[in-house]
């Protein structure tokens, strides 16, 4: 009877040894897993991450895009109305220069239209002279 305990207590004690092992396996299985899920985890977050900052990146550089042209356009708008000015001033001095001859102000032929015009064209470079020199 007593050879028949310690065959029970061995067959017991080999059970709980290969119970408690695969125990022990089965938690080193999971640590393993669970350690390859939060590495999976973590480089899909940083792949996210990095996404998240490509995206930033392009609307960043989109808005400075635009803060560029803007300020061309501006700048172009302020060259724009300064020439306006520069031609307005010229012409006013053109209005100023020129006086056009008493007998231009209806042509009497085709020889006294042509030489009308001449006579404008010839004030028209003396004044474009003068106004380059600052008149």
């Amino acid at each position: 009877m007593k050879l028949i305990l310690q065959i029970a207590a061995g067959v017991l004690l080999a059970l709980a040894i290969l119970v408690l092992g695969a125990a022990v396996v089965e938690r080193y299985e999971v640590y393993k897993l669970e350690q390859k899920m939060a590495a999976i985890k973590e480089e899909r977050l940083a792949k996210e991450a990095l996404k998240i900052r490509q995206a930033e990146l392009s609307l960043q550089q989109k808005i400075e895009a635009r803060k560029v042209k803007i300020l061309e356009a501006q700048e172009n708008r302020r060259k724009l109305a300064i020439q306006q000015q520069k031609n307005k001033a010229k012409h006013d001095a053109w209005i100023e220069f020129f006086e056009p001859r008493e007998d231009c102000h209806q042509y009497q032929n085709d020889e006294h239209m042509v030489d009308c015009v001449e006579y404008r064209n010839k004030k028209k470079s003396e004044f474009e002279s003068r106004y380059r020199a600052g008149l």
